[in-house]
C-alpha cells in the first residue's frame, strides 16, 4: 500500500472561501474519554470509553474576510458549515480527494499583530457538532454530537447506547 501526501488544500465557510483565501488549517483531535475502572480480581486498570472530547478546528485566514468575519459570535445552536478538501497524491501519481464536511459554530478570532508592510491575519477557532472524514469514497469517520452518531470504518460505535436509550 501507498502512502498518500498531502499536496494541497482548500476551505470554505459557508459557502465562502477563495484560492488563497486560507493559510493553515488544523483539523480536529478525535479523543475517546476514559474513566479508569479496576475491580476486584483484577490486575490492572481497565479504561472505559465515556463519549468524546469536543472536537474543535482552526484555520487561518490570509487577511480579513468579511462574511467569515460575521459568523462568530451567532446565537446559541447557530452553526455554519465548514468544509476542507485536500488533495492527496501518492508515490505512482495517483490524486486523491480527502475531504472533511463539518459544521461547527465558530467560537474564537484571534488577529495577527499588525505591523507596516508585513501581511496580517486572522487564526478562527471553530468547535464542531458534526464532523466526516472522507478519504476519495470511503468515509472513514462520521461524528454527529446531537445525532449520537460514532462512525467508525463503517459502524457505528453508539447504535446500542441510542437503541437502549430509545433515541
Amino acid at each position: 500500500m501507498s502512502i498518500d501526501i498531502l499536496k494541497n488544500f482548500m476551505l470554505t465557510a459557508d459557502g465562502f472561501g477563495e484560492v488563497g483565501l486560507i493559510d493553515e488549517y488544523t483539523p480536529p483531535s478525535l479523543e475517546i474519554l476514559t474513566e479508569s475502572i479496576r475491580g476486584g480480581g483484577m490486575d490492572s486498570e481497565d479504561a472505559v470509553d465515556m463519549g468524546m472530547a469536543p472536537m474543535e478546528v482552526t484555520f487561518k485566514m490570509n487577511g480579513y474576510h468579511l462574511d467569515i468575519l460575521k459568523m462568530w459570535g451567532l446565537g446559541e445552536g447557530t452553526t455554519k458549515p465548514l468544509t476542507a478538501r485536500g488533495w492527496l497524491q501518492d508515490e505512482d501519481g495517483t490524486n486523491t480527494a480527502l475531504v472533511h464536511n463539518m459544521t461547527a459554530r465558530i467560537l474564537k478570532v484571534e488577529q495577527d499583530t499588525w505591523k507596516a508592510g508585513e501581511k496580517s491575519g486572522v487564526v478562527i477557532t471553530a468547535r464542531l457538532r458534526f464532523f466526516k472524514a472522507t478519504h476519495g469514497s470511503t468515509v472513514i469517520h462520521e461524528i454527529d454530537v446531537k445525532g449520537a452518531t460514532r462512525i467508525i470504518g463503517g459502524v457505528d460505535q453508539l447504535t446500542g447506547m441510542r437503541t437502549t436509550l430509545g433515541l
